[in-house]
């Protein structure tokens, strides 16, 4: 089984300046059998915004208009599901296995929202092993999947959030991830899926969303910056095998 035939499209959300995170996604991704693919497969542009327009950063509001636009262009499609991925994502050796438990769950037409991964889920309650229906805020939005024809009623309120200011009540300008657990939280029917350990973890690089350490800024240091975020990420794959 091979991600592309249970999903519609798959859109990675990566900077055209960033050439190494799209490199590094094109691995992922070839390792698992998928290859860029016009209106399937795409490396979606993503956008950096001149300033922050009241959001927490210029990076926080881009990467809000990039997966805006990502799944507006999804819409298109009107049926089927949309992969969304953030360009640090990296598949984990647990991915390949419940690949049929996601196709099974895809089909059962029981979800609008999965999220195969994230960083920390807000409560006291863990989300069980495996797929799970959730209720709980969910940190990240590196890695989701959206019932495309769920898109009519996700997307409003996501575009509603560019014209409300930052602390709304109903969501304004504010972290993408954020705004997902806020629509979720005035759309309780929507039928949200976890999946519990991540089945997609993020990669560690420089981020593009929060503002550069100062280590970033020099040239020598932020290349032993990224030598250092490359052994880090190569002790946790070895842990994972």
């Amino acid at each position: 089984m091979n991600l592309v035939d249970i999903v519609t499209r798959i859109y990675v959300i990566n900077l055209p300046e960033r050439v190494d995170r799209k490199k590094e996604i094109q691995y992922a991704l070839s390792n698992l059998g998928i290859e860029w693919q016009a209106n399937k497969v795409m490396c979606w542009p993503a956008i950096r915004p001149n300033n922050s327009n009241g959001y927490p950063s210029i990076g926080a509001y881009g990467c809000f208009l990039s997966h805006l636009a990502a799944l507006q262009d999804a819409q298109r499609a009107e049926q089927g599901w949309v992969l969304i991925l953030e360009d640090d994502a990296i598949f984990t050796p647990a991915f390949t296995t419940q690949l049929p438990a996601i196709a099974q769950l895809l089909a059962s037409e029981q979800a609008d929202l999965i999220y195969l991964g994230h960083c920390q889920v807000i409560g006291d309650t863990k989300p069980e092993l495996g797929l799970s229906l959730t209720t709980q805020a969910i940190v990240g939005a590196h890695a989701y999947l959206v019932r495309i024809e769920y898109l009519s009623t996700l997307l409003p309120y996501l575009e509603g959030c560019l014209s409300r200011p930052a602390g709304d009540p109903m969501g304004g300008r504010l972290h993408y991830d954020g705004a997902l657990s806020l629509f979720r939280q005035f759309n309780p029917s929507c039928r949200t899926w976890i999946a519990q350990p991540s089945l997609i973890e993020q990669r560690f690089s420089r981020s593009d969303i929060q503002a550069h350490k100062w280590y970033d800024r020099w040239p020598i240091l932020s290349q032993c910056a990224a030598w250092a975020r490359k052994i880090k990420q190569a002790k946790r794959d070895i842990i994972s095998l």
